[in-house]
């Protein structure tokens, strides 16, 4: 997610009570909240192993859709506090490298969902998003020389010096 957000893609909070209902408009990946506890990942992994054996369909596999778009969204600590400071992710653990710990293993060794249509639109809408040489161009720019507070005080300060050599020429 670090480079879907460092490509401009911004995160809100939903106002729909149901976990599944992720909404991608210009831009903007709308998300209901989602708590993490101590028992979050005993749960999922249930719930997961339930879908696995009794739904033969696995286009409505939807849980296991969800958390293989959150295990593509989260990939490190960062992630997670982006998610949570946009209050998409309430941490319980107060562990924000546990939660992408539990986000990324939750579909390991489970089958791979065959994606609905909806899913499988939102996944593609969400890589062309990435994928836009605008977007794309700006998240590699955003990276390389605003990632760390040291970067982003030495490139301001070198186009200000610039700006400043350009107006007394």
């Amino acid at each position: 997610m670090s480079q879907l957000s460092e490509a401009g893609l911004k995160f809100e909070l939903s106002d729909s009570k149901c976990l599944l209902d992720l909404k991608f408009d210009k831009g903007v990946l709308k998300m209901p909240f989602f708590l993490v506890h101590d028992s979050t990942e005993r749960y999922m992994r249930n719930i997961l192993a339930f879908e696995e054996c009794h739904i033969s369909d696995k286009r409505s596999a939807y849980i296991s859709q969800y958390f293989t778009l959150l295990d593509m969204l989260i990939n490190t600590e960062k992630d997670v506090s982006i998610l949570v400071d946009k209050k998409i992710i309430i941490n319980w653990t107060s562990d924000a490298n546990a939660v992408a710990t539990i986000v990324n293993t939750l579909c390991k060794n489970a089958s791979m969902p065959k994606y609905n249509a909806e899913y499988l639109s939102l996944f593609k809408r969400l890589n062309d998003f990435y994928e836009n040489p605008r977007n794309k161009y700006k998240a590699v720019f955003v990276h390389e020389y605003f990632n760390t507070p040291w970067k982003k005080v030495s490139t301001l300060t070198a186009v200000s010096l610039v700006l400043f050599t350009l107006i007394q020429a």
